[in-house]
């Protein structure tokens, strides 16, 4: 899990933690529902890697512009070589999984504007 979301997470239960308020129960399980949904988004973008154990996710966050829950993010690994190969951006939702470089020239922009921002 990426730090930047881990530090919301963190922030966000001990903000919630106090509250009885039945609706800040119901806070805090979509939270976290959110929250196991990004990490499994993540670990199936790992499974599209060349050395899925290599992987380090930043920018990671749960957009729901499109209607529906979609992971966005950046994530590197090692490539063929054995070296990082560079940040790249991927979209993750359900069984679906795209990386920038397994697409056209200028999809994933228009793809990360859809969905994403």
């Amino acid at each position: 899990m990426g730090r930047k979301l881990l530090a919301a997470v963190v922030t966000s239960v001990i903000a919630l933690s106090g509250c009885s308020d039945p609706e800040m129960k119901a806070a805090r399980e979509a939270d976290r529902k959110d929250q196991n949904y990004t990490y499994e988004m993540q670990r199936r973008v790992q499974r599209n890697l060349k050395d899925p154990a290599s992987a380090e996710f930043r920018n990671v966050h749960l957009s729901k512009k499109s209607g529906a829950p979609v992971v966005c993010g950046e994530v590197n690994s090692k490539n063929s070589f054995g070296g990082m190969g560079g940040y790249q951006r991927f979209v993750s939702a359900g069984d679906i999984q795209a990386l920038e470089e397994q697409m056209g020239a200028g999809e994933m922009d228009k793809t990360w504007a859809q969905v994403c921002n």
